[in-house]
């Protein structure tokens, strides 16, 4: 957990200085007034959304470009991603 928070601050910290930077400093208004909103409507979505979005679409992109990746990984996102179409076709609710 500590390895990954730090890869992911290294990588975070950096691209996200320069983006601010470029943003506020030398990006044309019109793409200003555009990137804005989208950025704070991405900033609104909870993170497990986007975990779960990696887990059952870029874990199985990334099998199929990187062919030594361990299979657990494609699997596991094989298997939430059909929990979780069955859990939406056949759930009722119980009243």
């Amino acid at each position: 957990t500590v390895v990954t928070t730090a890869v992911a601050l290294a990588v975070a910290l950096p691209v996200g200085t320069i983006v601010a930077l470029y943003l506020s400093e030398f990006a044309p208004f019109a793409l200003r007034e555009v990137i804005k909103p989208v950025l704070e409507l991405l900033s609104a979505v909870p993170t497990v959304v986007y975990g779960y979005f990696a887990l059952g679409f870029v874990a199985p992109l990334l099998q199929a470009v990187i062919p030594g990746l361990p299979a657990g990984v494609v699997a596991q996102s094989a298997s939430w991603a059909a929990r979780a179409d069955s859990a939406s076709t056949t759930s009722s609710p119980h009243f």
